[in-house]
Parts: structure tokens; C-alpha cells; sequence
């Protein structure tokens, strides 16, 4: 957003594209942090990732991505930012916008089923 606003004027636009979770090797791809898998932690890092992979790989097609950057390209005029991915997720960023902060964060933990 900072980018955007120093570029104003300037002839070239920024804008922010943010995805939800895609079906791409990144899930097969996660590498831990030698102490993430900690005996404290271990058992809530499990169920808490074994709902991001669920989420990724039952994600949209990354070319959906792809799809809305070419469409930015040729724009006329950018939004601060785009959404993209499954409604659920497009929702949950709005939501994020619209809840006061607590009520937020208690909704994450209930969907990553976090203490």
C-alpha cells in the first residue's frame, strides 16, 4: 500500500493481489523449522497444517491467478488490492474487514481448531 501511494502520479500503478490457497506443490513443498515440531507444540502443528494442506489442495487452479494478472496488465484503472481464490476464502478476507479484530481471531481458531 505504501508502494502505491509513493508511485502516485508517477505514471505507474501498484496494486496487491491476494490469493487464498491454490492446488500447487507448495503443500508438498512446506519445510518445518528444526524446532517447530517440538514435543510442546507438536500435536496442535499437526492438526493446524493438516487443515492448510486440506485447504490447499482442495484450492482453486493457480491459473486463476495467472488469469487476473494478465487482465491487471492492461488495466486502465487498479484497485488497492483483488481477491482471488474460493469464496470461502474471498469472504473470509471480507469478513476480516467488516468483524472487530476478536471476533475475527476467534473464528480463525475455530477453522485451524487453535486453542
Amino acid at each position: 500500500e505504501a508502494l502505491r501511494l509513493e508511485l502516485r502520479g508517477s505514471g505507474i500503478d501498484a496494486t496487491m493481489v491476494c490469493p487464498g490457497d491454490f492446488k500447487t506443490d507448495f503443500t508438498a513443498s512446506r519445510v518445518f523449522a528444526a524446532g517447530a515440531r517440538s514435543t510442546v507444540h507438536a500435536a496442535q502443528l499437526e492438526k493446524t497444517v493438516g487443515i492448510y494442506e486440506q485447504d490447499e489442495q482442495n484450492g482453486a487452479a493457480p491459473e486463476i491467478v495467472a488469469g487476473l494478472v494478465l487482465r491487471l496488465i492492461d488495466a486502465k484503472q487498479l484497485r488497492v488490492r483483488y481477491f482471488v481464490g474460493r469464496f470461502d476464502q474471498r469472504l473470509g478476507m471480507v469478513l476480516k474487514r467488516l468483524l472487530p479484530a476478536g471476533l475475527f481471531e476467534r473464528l480463525m481458531r475455530l477453522i485451524y481448531q487453535l486453542p
